[in-house]
């Protein structure tokens, strides 16, 4: 070997001797996904134009987000491993909801099978049905909010009829449910009196009450209101309330029927049940005498 090429074998020894004493290096770790905190999430709501509000110590943003025509409110909120963003909307159960139809509860809850990510539940000691749903807080864009949003409520809407509150009332009695099945049909004022005064026959004329199963549908002048109907038990009587399409009590009312001939007491107090059939301007009952129209 010449000396040349002895001092090259040399050096690149030397350089793979020094090659071998380096450490090894770990492989940079790759990165997480981006995760909304709940400052990021207020943010990120802002800019899509739905005024979030804080509540409960930080822990919810809440907002109002509409479904077509109807505007509901909607919680939002990162759980506390940040690994998703939560949506919450609750509903308050009707006193005795402990005895409503188990038919209400089964359809509720099989409904459950049908969503992903999502799911109604009861908080029995709060008294209200509350319905969940969560999605990956990973790398989440305004425009993947805004969807889950929009799809949040669209379930919210679609499943109205099954989380009515109306539905959680007390099963109605024996007598009830028969009663309610005697009122089937159109019935039309011959009497309407106000605090103690008689209404023009003109406007008597206007007025018309539709039942059908446990929907009522008010036809007043021009204006028409659809409610569900409950008959409850009070006083020893059997008496009617109704509730408008959010499920609020909207009437108190009180009646005798006899055959196809009807008189029904309700108060401008949604909150006051008449104490008796009458309409004086002491009591501001309003008091209709209805007779069931021929089919």
């Amino acid at each position: 070997m010449t000396p040349a090429r002895f001092a090259l074998a040399v050096v690149l020894l030397a350089a793979c001797a020094a090659g071998a004493d380096e450490p090894k290096k770990d492989p940079p770790k790759a990165k997480g996904p981006a995760r909304l905190t709940f400052k990021a999430l207020g943010e990120m709501l802002t800019d899509l134009g739905y005024e979030p509000m804080a509540t409960d110590n930080n822990t919810f943003h809440k907002i109002t987000a509409t479904s077509k025509e109807f505007t509901h409110t909607v919680w939002l909120y990162v759980t506390p491993d940040q690994k998703s963003v939560g949506f919450y909307n609750s509903g308050v159960l009707p006193d005795g909801f402990e005895k409503a139809p188990a038919e209400a509860w089964r359809k509720l809850l099989e409904k459950n099978d049908d969503l992903t990510g999502a799911a109604f539940m009861v908080e029995e000691g709060a008294k209200r049905v509350v319905f969940r749903q969560t999605i990956p807080n990973a790398d989440v864009t305004p425009a993947q909010l805004r969807k889950a949003i929009t799809g949040y409520v669209d379930t919210l809407q679609q499943t109205k009829a099954l989380w009515n509150r109306v539905n959680f009332l007390p099963e109605m009695t024996a007598a009830a449910k028969k009663e309610l099945a005697a009122l089937a049909g159109t019935w039309k004022p011959t009497e309407w009196v106000v605090s103690g005064v008689k209404q023009p026959a003109a406007d008597v004329e206007k007025v018309a009450l539709v039942f059908a199963k446990d929907e009522l549908v008010v036809t007043i002048k021009e204006q028409k209101m659809e409610v569900r109907l409950h008959l409850p038990v009070a006083d020893g009587a059997v008496v009617l309330d109704a509730y408008d399409i959010s499920g609020a009590l909207s009437m108190q009312a009180r009646f005798e029927r006899a055959g196809d001939t009807m008189t029904l007491c309700l108060n401008a107090n949604a909150a006051l049940r008449p104490a008796d059939l009458t309409s004086t301007a002491e009591n501001k009952n309003i008091r209709f005498v209805l007779k069931r129209q021929p089919k």
